[in-house]
């Protein structure tokens, strides 16, 4: 997978990012960059859930767990992604300053 960058500037979520899970072994880096002071909150989140219904449409309904080191972020944090997952997004509170950028990479061999 292609390194994927997304920035989001409000309170909100970002796009789910859909993981590879063919990729074996797989290793997901996750990283967030604050663009200065910020009064947001970021949360890293990640989804066992399937991402699209049975009829291709998005599964609003997945539900998303805080990434234990990557939770509650108000300043640059950068970790890896240890259990099986099918998406990440970055979740943010409060209202930000700035935008808050979010990459995530994943490597592996199909």
């Amino acid at each position: 997978m292609r390194r994927v960058t997304q920035v989001i500037s409000a309170a909100g979520n970002t796009a789910p990012v859909i993981l590879d899970q063919y990729l074996t072994p797989t290793d997901v880096i996750l990283a967030v960059q604050f663009g200065g002071s910020t009064g947001g909150t970021a949360n890293v989140q990640y989804t066992p859930d399937p991402i699209y219904n049975s009829d291709g449409s998005l599964n609003t309904s997945a539900t998303y767990y805080n990434h234990p080191v990557l939770a509650a972020l108000t300043t640059d944090g950068v970790d890896q992604l240890d259990v099986p997952a099918s998406a990440v997004r970055l979740n943010v509170t409060g209202t930000p300053t700035t935008p808050i950028t979010f990459q995530v990479g994943q490597a592996g061999i199909r």
